[in-house]
């Protein structure tokens, strides 16, 4: 039987909001690059890819991923797949995540997606059907522009 090259992993249903916002592992990591880093293309675009920790978005047994992009994502399975479904449970984290002090907007239809935890650790956004979602895969691979804000 033949080797795949793909690495392991685990397909998610993700969520991305506006703002933009960082979500750290502790107090020591941090991401801070320059404007010239940003509009060469030169900043760590990998840091963006990654997950940060795990919170109980209610999805039970299962944890709410959380990237360092501020992306939330739960796996893809049936019970979380529908639009409708991902959409409300999404939205309930984020309200709770502004009921906390973090500022967030909700997620709309359009800014659900499909994506990828690789055993790494790493995420991968495989759809940017938003302008919220399409900024969130330009950063993480480094082709963003001024005109895609």
């Amino acid at each position: 039987m033949a080797e795949s090259n793909s690495p392991e992993g685990t397909p998610l249903v993700m969520a991305v909001s506006a703002p933009l916002k960082l979500i750290a592992k502790d107090r020591r990591d941090t991401w801070k690059p320059t404007l010239e880093d940003i509009n060469r293309s030169t900043y760590d675009y990998l840091k963006l890819n990654r997950a940060s920790g795990f919170i109980d978005g209610n999805v039970s047994p299962y944890a709410m991923l959380v990237g360092f992009d501020g992306t939330l994502a739960m796996p893809a399975l049936p019970e979380f797949s529908q639009p409708d479904v991902a959409l409300r449970i999404f939205n309930r984290v984020f309200l709770e995540m502004l009921l906390g002090g973090v500022y967030t907007e909700g997620a709309a239809p359009s800014d659900i997606c499909s994506g990828w935890l690789f055993k790494t650790g790493y995420i991968r956004l495989l759809s940017n059907a938003s302008k919220n979602t399409a900024l969130h895969s330009a950063l993480r691979d480094r082709s963003a522009s001024v005109t895609a804000t």
